[in-house]
């Protein structure tokens, strides 16, 4: 029997004690943090080079935002995005599909709601 990889996934979170959590939290279920990006450009390029399965991203970072980013790397290098945010809107969820985004989490996210949502077009 072949033996299942585990979920690559990028984590672009700018507040250090925020990523420290989701990095334990990707561990406790079993997924592959592959890297951690601090603001929306290092997230583009890091997309590019490291190929993750799906990507949890902040939607609040300094100079480009999580909605930017999304449209940045649908553009570039496309990956199914989930977006971690702290408000939760109609209009941010609107605006969020048009830029390419999949899901929503609510931060902190829990094992349950990444592993339920990880799935828009990643390998399982």
């Amino acid at each position: 029997m072949k033996e299942q990889k585990p979920i690559r996934v990028l984590v672009v979170e700018d507040d250090f004690m925020v990523s420290k959590s989701i990095t334990q939290t990707l561990n406790d279920i079993g997924y592959e943090q592959v890297g951690l990006a601090s603001s929306g450009e290092e997230a583009v390029e890091m997309t590019r080079s490291l190929q993750p399965d799906v990507i949890l991203m902040d939607i609040k970072m300094p100079k480009l935002d999580g909605l930017q980013t999304a449209r940045q790397i649908q553009e570039n290098s496309p990956t199914p995005i989930v977006i971690l945010t702290a408000y939760d809107s109609q209009e941010l969820v609107k605006e969020a599909s048009k830029s390419g985004v999949g899901a929503f989490l609510l931060k902190p996210p829990e094992a349950f709601e990444i592993e339920r949502h990880h799935c828009h077009g990643a390998p399982q």
